[in-house]
């Protein structure tokens, strides 16, 4: 989300933030127990070793090659990949939600003189609200003693549940996007009332509508830009949620075939590999927007960020 534009501040947060998420997804996926949060790492390395197995064996063109063993896979190196894809997560979540969170404090106290031209129903405001309330709750849906367990829910429809809260998320992100980016086209107006108002000291009439005039091509020049911000998790959250729903639960389609004679030539991820990257990334994803939402909330309460 950031471009050559960017200040320099923004793109040293983003990395910054990039590497501290990339840490603590570390921690967290090395340090969790299995029976408190898992992804399931070790399934999906073995049916990688398993793939990567029949791959040597179709290849070998020894009578040896052809019954050699599956090669090992430490599952620590898929987590290690995970790490680095919740770091990338993290950084470059890290504007998007920043953006949100100030378009839904906007969107849902607007300013007095504003009420008629940016006051919004109750039940949008309610949408709004459950944007950034549905994340935590899905954050808790993955910790298996504070859901799975007390709720006696079986294994194997856990992630028909995760894939559904993801994409009830994802949903009332989209049904947001209009209010949202409504918002951000509402600084503009903000910005004219003020200058209109209360002009910088010693500016004439025509410098202040010059400034204005500015401003206001600024908010348009950037409009594509946020409205991309303000859908950008409910993208990432509705790709997962397609991945996970690909997994059977006999496992018969673990890997997927084509009727190519080439495709036994080829690497054939299989799908439970994909979907442990996927639940990971979701579950990052939530993460990133309730910490960073609350976070930027709370600033914002505070008056140290502007709406």
């Amino acid at each position: 989300m950031l471009t050559h534009l960017s200040p320099a501040f923004d793109k040293g947060c983003t990395v910054g933030f990039a590497i501290l998420s990339g840490v603590a997804a570390m921690a967290v996926l090395t340090i969790c127990p299995e029976d408190v949060l898992s992804f399931d790492t070790e399934m999906a390395t073995h049916a990688l070793s398993q793939a990567t197995g029949a791959l040597m064996r179709n290849k070998a063109s020894t009578e040896a090659g052809k019954h050699m063993p599956d090669p090992p896979i430490d599952p620590l190196l898929l987590e290690v990949a995970l790490a680095l894809l919740g770091g990338m997560l993290g950084g470059l979540l890290l504007t998007p939600i920043m953006r949100i969170t100030r378009n839904f404090a906007s969107a849902v106290d607007p300013p007095e003189w504003g009420q008629d031209q940016m006051g919004l129903p109750s039940w949008l405001k309610l949408t709004l609200h459950l944007n950034l309330i549905l994340p935590a709750v899905a954050t808790v849906i993955w910790v298996t003693p504070l859901f799975q367990e007390p709720l006696e829910i079986p294994k194997e429809v856990m992630p028909k549940l995760k894939a559904a809260i993801m994409m009830c998320i994802a949903v009332v992100q989209l049904v947001n996007a209009r209010s949202l980016v409504q918002s951000y086209l509402n600084s503009g107006l903000k910005q004219w009332h003020s200058m209109k108002h209360a002009p910088p000291a010693g500016a004439a009439g025509t410098k202040t509508g010059e400034v204005i005039a500015f401003k206001l091509r600024v908010v348009n020049t950037l409009l594509v830009k946020v409205a991309i911000q303000c859908i950008a998790p409910a993208i990432i959250l509705t790709g997962c949620t397609i991945i996970i729903l690909q997994h059977s639960d006999d496992g018969r389609s673990d890997i997927l075939t084509s009727g190519n004679p080439k495709s036994a030539e080829i690497l054939q991820i299989p799908i439970s590999f994909w979907v442990c990257i996927a639940d990971f990334c979701g579950w990052w994803t939530c993460i990133c927007w309730f910490w960073y939402g609350a976070c930027f909330l709370t600033l914002i309460k505070s008056n140290l960020l502007q709406a």
